[in-house]
């Protein structure tokens, strides 16, 4: 009997109990999750913000994950109530992450998944970048440094004027190119950057002057000398047969004079040698046919003089 008096008794303390408890399950939630996540790169490191919905979360945890993977998120970091950016300092150079944020309360739990974007950390810089020109074009070389950024990209301009144009991206690990399609005379200013998924690093600038074409000597005509010729008189004038006038004056070069010994030991200048070997030609042929002549007179005279004699018959 006593016990069932005690039974009833406890009753009330135990619905009483319940019906205190009773809102607190009744109108618990979990926290709201939050929106608008948000990334932007600083170096190599990710800043992530993000909107806070909920009023009930005791922290934010971040997740990361590879981007386009299969891989599960892994916890990146955590940050108190009310707080709505973090810092990523534990990627990689030239690496795409995709990022969430969850709002957890330690009564109620974590929240649904914020939204889940991706981003590219900016990759390592190649450096020592130079550019030589040379017969057959400018060389561009430089040194990688980027474990992850598949490619370096070449642009190139006018020395400081227009807008830079892409010319070819280079696959790593090779670090040269030989540009040939410039002209002779013309200064390239180029730039290069390493680049993974659409995103460049710093860039690094270099200038190169094509050699100008060679000029051919200039040839210098042979000099001509030219001698004047003298006024021509004039028709109508009077001549003076005494005064003959030289219409043209023929210079030539001098003939070489040789040195002749003649009898008694002097020595003249041999002139116009082949003008006077005509002279003596033509004098020894008019000599012979006065000699000729002459005897051919003399023979005749004694032929005439010869008396006739009659022939003798016997």
């Amino acid at each position: 009997m006593n016990k069932q008096i005690k039974k009833w008794a406890a009753a009330p303390v135990t619905m009483l109990a319940a019906l205190l408890l009773m809102p607190l399950t009744a109108f618990a939630a979990t926290p709201a999750a939050p929106t608008n996540l948000s990334l932007a790169r600083s170096g190599q490191h990710v800043v992530l913000t993000w909107t806070d919905n909920s009023s009930n979360e005791t922290r934010f945890s971040i997740y990361r994950k590879l981007y386009n993977t299969s891989d599960g998120w892994t916890p990146v970091g955590t940050v108190p109530a009310n707080t709505t950016t973090f810092t990523d300092t534990s990627t990689t150079e030239g690496v795409t992450y995709a990022y969430m944020v969850q709002a957890y309360s330690s009564v109620d739990g974590y929240s649904e998944r914020s939204n889940q974007p991706a981003i590219t950390t900016i990759p390592f810089a190649p450096s020592g970048f130079t550019a030589t020109a040379g017969a057959s074009g400018i060389t561009l070389k430089w040194t990688n440094h980027s474990a992850n950024a598949p490619k370096t990209q070449i642009q190139r301009r006018p020395d400081g004027a227009g807008a830079w144009r892409h010319i070819t991206d280079v696959a790593l690990p090779s670090n040269s190119y030989v540009d040939t399609a410039v002209e002779p005379g013309k200064t390239y200013e180029y730039r290069i950057f390493a680049l993974s998924a659409g995103t460049g690093s710093a860039d690094l600038y270099a200038t190169a002057t094509m050699p100008a074409p060679a000029t051919p000597p200039k040839e210098t005509p042979p000099e001509i000398k030219q001698t004047p010729i003298k006024e021509m008189p004039d028709p109508t004038d009077p001549v003076d047969s005494t005064d003959p006038v030289d219409i043209v004056d023929i210079v030539a070069e001098p003939e070489e004079k040789l040195e002749i010994t003649e009898l008694g030991g002097v020595t003249k200048p041999r002139e116009n040698n082949d003008f006077n070997w005509l002279w003596i030609v033509f004098g020894a042929l008019a000599a012979m046919s006065i000699v000729s002549g002459a005897i051919f007179f003399i023979m005749l005279r004694k032929n005439a003089q010869k008396p006739e004699t009659e022939p003798t018959i016997t």
